[in-house]
């Protein structure tokens, strides 16, 4: 469902008493609008800061799902200073029940319009807009900083596609750009990235079928709607992979390992890009413990020195990069997980610790994983995690929850339901549902945390866009 609302914002006088309309348009879960039953709406203008008092909070009475226009805001001093605004369906006793809120915005006395997703908080909603153009399978996803979500290229028919769509976070809806990839992609590694010298977001793709880098620089059409130029870069052999995987570092730099080469054989490689407004590639000299692809890279401090885990994908199960050596090596209590594991998560919890969870263990699927401690790099098994055995899941962190999303049971089932555990003590706090099953897909934070649940490996249900609605 979708309907709107207008603010009027008023500047200071010394800003010649201007005033301006910023429309927000509601957009709610299929099925599922939390104004539906709500009395009231909560509307409140923002810094964005923990703690700070709030710029403007107003209330209004909700009647059949609607409410009128929201009382005049006053900016104050605020005017041009970067601002959110937070939605909020509240019941009778004053509950919330529907949340949202846009990413930072610089808040102007002048005509603007942006959208809110608004869901209820801790649960997965079905966003009305789906992919548009992009195949589902070995699509590259990435966030672009202050646009949304990029999903480029992918396998069409059992061949690469160079087609993309965006989900255009200010919209809350997919747009299809109206530039392709300049040379088709599948498996390629997506990287969102910021250009320091406009500070405008954009997105490289590398690899994929091709040894070099397409960088998307979005623009904005006279609608609103977001496309996009594309600039082949980057034309290195150390780029010709597919199935990779990279992760930014604490330098800044990201770390890009593995994949398959153009005769399929898993590569035991990796180089080093450094982006901004001149991108540049750095080759490593020093080979991977074992050749790996379809693994995950988690940047952090191990040892006490900033690096990576590689985990998944190839023997061993896990390995450490240390960017101070810029060397590889394995884990010294041997792999964390059976030597048959596979199509485990691997997510770094909020106090840094790197829990790998689910998978197929004897080709059945698991509830149990490992916790790897950051200091020591000790493996902690642990038999059972999750309340739902599952493979081929996606795991991420959402207001200090770890939230694990679809899979596949034991039947082959994709599972339609994310188990959500406390991010400290792992304890299971709720589980939640999804509107059907998916497994293989993606998860995407975006700049006002919510997560988008993309693709799979079902080509009934993975064009369709879930979108979780942190707690808090």
């Amino acid at each position: 469902m979708k309907f709107f609302f207008t603010m009027a914002l008023l500047a200071l006088v010394s800003c010649g008493g201007a005033t301006g309309t910023l429309t927000v348009t509601l957009v709610t879960p299929v099925g599922a609008d939390p104004f539906a039953s709500a009395s009231q709406a909560r509307i409140t203008v923002s810094s964005g800061v923990a703690d700070a008092a709030p710029i403007s909070q107003t209330t209004v009475a909700v009647t059949g799902g609607h409410f009128s226009d929201a009382a005049t805001i006053d900016l104050g001093a605020n005017a041009g200073l970067a601002a959110l605004v937070t939605v909020e369906a509240l019941a009778a006793d004053g509950s919330v029940i529907g949340r949202g809120a846009t990413p930072l915005l610089g808040i102007l006395p002048t005509a603007e319009d942006v959208a809110v997703w608004v869901g209820a908080p801790g649960t997965v909603g079905r966003s009305p807009s789906s992919l548009k153009a992009s195949p589902v399978v070995g699509a590259a996803i990435a966030m672009v900083p202050r646009m949304g979500v990029v999903i480029a290229g992918g396998t069409s028919g059992g061949q690469p596609s160079a087609s993309v769509d965006i989900y255009e976070q200010y919209l809350q809806a997919t747009v299809t750009p109206v530039a392709s990839l300049p040379t088709a992609r599948a498996g390629a590694i997506a990287i969102g990235f910021d250009r320091p010298a406009d500070l405008s977001g954009a997105l490289l793709a590398i690899g994929g079928g091709s040894a070099d880098g397409a960088i998307l620089d979005p623009t904005t059409s006279s609608d609103g709607t977001t496309t996009g130029i594309w600039t082949t870069v980057l034309s290195d052999p150390s780029l010709g992979r597919a199935w990779g995987s990279a992760a930014q570092l604490a330098s800044g730099g990201w770390l890009v390992t593995g994949g398959l080469d153009a005769n399929g054989k898993a590569l035991d490689t990796a180089t080093l890009l450094t982006l901004g407004d001149a991108p540049a590639n750095a080759p490593l000299h020093t080979a991977l413990v074992g050749a790996r692809s379809g693994h995950t890279t988690i940047a952090g401090t191990f040892l006490g020195e900033a690096g990576a885990l590689l985990v998944g994908g190839g023997a061993p199960q896990v390995e450490r990069f240390s960017a101070t050596t810029s060397t590889f090596s394995a884990l010294p209590g041997g792999d964390p997980l059976p030597a048959d594991a596979s199509a485990f998560s691997a997510t770094a919890l909020p106090d840094g610790r790197v829990l790998l969870v689910g998978g197929l263990v004897n080709a059945t699927p698991s509830q149990g994983g490992a916790l790897i401690d950051p200091k020591t790099l000790a493996v902690t098994p642990l038999p059972t995690v999750l309340p739902t055995a599952r493979a081929g899941h996606v795991a991420f962190v959402a207001a200090g929850e770890l939230v694990v999303c679809g899979g596949r049971d034991g039947s082959n089932n994709p599972i339609a339901s994310c188990d959500v555990l406390d991010g400290a003590s792992l304890h299971p706090v709720r589980t939640v549902a999804l509107a059907v099953g998916r497994s293989a897909l993606s998860a995407i934070t975006l700049d006002n945390s919510d997560v988008l649940l993309l693709g799979g490996d079902d080509a009934n249900t993975a064009t369709a866009i879930d979108v979780y609605t942190p707690l808090h």
